[in-house]
């Protein structure tokens, strides 16, 4: 199992795209932390470099919980990565457990 933080910005921004390792499980967990309201957190994935992106999950401040977090299971791609729009100044961080 591998851990990997995609996104810990304030501003907009799209990640780097992680190529996950691939096993018998298909599914993932996404964690996403947003601490106000604003901004918003995507996971998109795709199934090869010329497909277009596919958006995963979209998350929100209003979706988060304790800890200004929220846990998704999702998923996985062979092409992964998160995207931040609509942010000036908020706090946001995401993670992949694959």
């Amino acid at each position: 199992m591998t851990t990997t933080k995609l996104i810990d910005t304030t501003t907009d921004v799209t990640s780097d795209t992680l190529i996950p390792p691939r096993n018998r499980d298909e599914k993932g967990l996404w964690q996403a932390e947003i601490a106000a309201a604003g901004p918003t957190l995507s996971l998109q994935g795709r199934a090869a470099p010329d497909a277009p992106w596919h958006i995963i999950v979209s998350e929100a401040a209003a979706q988060m919980g304790d800890n200004d977090t929220n846990v998704t299971t999702v998923d996985m791609f062979p092409e992964m990565r998160a995207v931040v729009t609509g942010n000036t100044s908020t706090v946001v961080k995401g993670w992949l457990v694959d």
